[in-house]
């Protein structure tokens, strides 16, 4: 039971980092899988990645009936998303859980960095003179 609730739990905080900050929830569930459910780095992210469709879906919905989504970028993404993901998933079972692991956590600091140090350039003050 407690389980249950925990994963619940994960899948709203999950859910509300995609609407809020369209991180997909991938950033948090695989951590979370990994970490507080003890599933392997491969399990971690089929299971975040199974989620994502429906989580995603009600996301862009909201974001679409606001007029937000680039319909045209959509498409073309998609159009080269699909086959980058069969082929990233091949390859991610190709490569230990540990080293995939290390790269996924390796992705998340340096994209965490470049997001900070982008927001600091972008809130610095005009020079005066």
């Amino acid at each position: 039971m407690t389980e249950v609730v925990l994963i619940l739990a994960t899948g709203v905080v999950a859910g509300v980092f995609s609407g809020v900050l369209g991180i997909g929830g991938a950033a948090v569930l695989i951590p979370a899988l990994v970490i507080g459910f003890g599933l392997g780095q491969v399990e971690a992210q089929a299971t975040a990645l199974a989620t994502l469709v429906p989580t995603t879906a009600a996301g862009a919905i909201a974001y679409a009936r606001r007029g937000a989504i680039d319909r045209r970028a959509v498409l073309r993404l998609v159009a080269a998303g699909v086959p980058g993901a069969m082929v990233g998933a091949y390859l991610a079972l190709q490569i230990p859980g540990d080293a995939l692991a290390r790269i996924f956590a390796a992705f998340l600091l340096v994209a965490a960095y470049r997001l900070w140090a982008s927001t600091r350039e972008a809130s610095a003050p005009e020079p005066v003179g």
